[in-house]
């Protein structure tokens, strides 16, 4: 690749259109990820941000080239972008009305990919390629990671919802007879339609996933999800 198309005194078309051709190709392909999970943001907003951050970067570059006495700060223009994404990002944080927090990591992958196009709109593009590989192999390789982590350990997180308050106290029996031991518990029972919502810390080194599927007091459970 020639570097003078990307560098250089001036910005040429073909540094322009390579610089936003590439933010909108990682973008998109940081977004696959998200896409595959049937996330808010996917595919599309991500090469978005990435594309517009792109063009931010190469406009406050155009504005200090073109006008060498400009007394104002061109990188205020990237500066508001990483800020601004906070907007963006807090809309694909969801919390459910039974308090689980959902959208964390799309929200980080949105603010990232926002970073990787102000960097890619600067020119700098081997740290973007760098950035787009780490990127992917934190939404999915390590992720996976995470799953094996979780499964072999012997400290286990669960966000259950219950029917009501007899079937919570079964539940409990149950783990008291199996010997699993309760690191942490919070409860929040919801009076209206008589829902107990449960986040509990269990400490086993027996099969937990297996065991969770075979308790007694199973018909009495509305959701459980390991966090």
């Amino acid at each position: 690749m020639n570097m003078d198309l990307i560098y250089g005194d001036e910005i040429g078309l073909v540094s322009v259109v390579l610089r936003l051709f590439l933010a909108t190709l990682f973008g998109y392909i940081v977004g696959i990820n998200r896409e595959k999970k049937r996330r808010g943001a996917g595919t599309r907003t991500h090469a978005l941000v990435c594309m517009s951050a792109c063009l931010v970067m190469i406009t406050s570059e155009y504005i200090a080239l073109t006008f060498p006495n400009y007394s104002g700060d061109v990188a205020r223009l990237g500066a508001q972008v990483i800020s601004g994404m906070g907007f963006i990002g807090a809309g694909t944080i969801i919390i459910t009305k039974y308090n689980h927090v959902r959208g964390l990591t799309t929200a980080a992958s949105l603010w990232a990919t926002a970073c990787l196009g102000l960097t890619l709109g600067a020119g700098f593009i081997s740290a973007g390629i760098t950035a787009t590989l780490l990127m992917i192999f934190l939404l999915i390789t390590v992720e996976k990671l995470d799953k094996t982590i979780k499964k072999n350990s012997v400290v286990h997180d669960y966000f259950i919802v219950f029917d009501g308050m007899e079937g919570f106290s079964r539940f409990l029996t149950e783990l008291k007879d199996a010997g699993i031991k309760i690191n942490n518990i919070e409860i929040n029972r919801n009076k209206s339609d008589d829902e107990t919502v449960v986040i509990i810390t269990l400490e086993t080194r027996i099969n937990l996933a297996e065991y969770m599927l075979e308790l007694e007091c199973r018909d009495s459970i509305k959701i459980m999800n390991e966090l």
